[in-house]
């Protein structure tokens, strides 16, 4: 019971959708990357904190020397979200916000890749762990 049920998850993150939902929702057009998988990333706080991220991003179906780039940069683009989480601490990330958060990534990430773009990144799970 608390005495200002309007808060009652005012500080939580708005969860983003399911990758079968976002690969529905995007017909034959796109198709949903989820290879980079479950990471469980460390922040820059003393002691660090433990952040389990599952990051996925759709890309055109059709675009097959981008998947063979995706499929090949792999270990790559997961480095990208582990040393972006290590350089911020938990409050930083918090303050910041999952938009802000997910742009930043994308531009690293972008950085990383040649033959295509990613335009929407989402977090299947984005837990910081006690």
């Amino acid at each position: 019971m608390t005495s200002h049920p309007e808060r009652i998850g005012a500080g939580l993150r708005k969860i983003d959708p399911k990758p079968v939902k976002v690969e529905k929702k995007a017909g034959t057009k796109n198709t949903v990357y989820k290879d980079i998988g479950k990471l469980r990333a460390i922040t820059a706080d003393v002691p660090p904190v433990s952040l389990v991220v599952t990051p996925f991003f759709t890309f055109p179906t059709a675009d097959d020397a981008f998947f063979e780039e995706l499929v090949q940069k792999k270990r790559k683009l997961r480095s990208v979200f582990l040393d972006y989480f290590a350089l911020h601490s938990k409050d930083e990330l918090l303050k910041m916000g999952d938009a802000k958060v997910k742009q930043e990534l994308i531009e690293k990430l972008n950085a990383e890749l040649m033959l295509g773009k990613i335009d929407v990144l989402y977090f299947e799970d984005y837990i910081f762990l006690n």
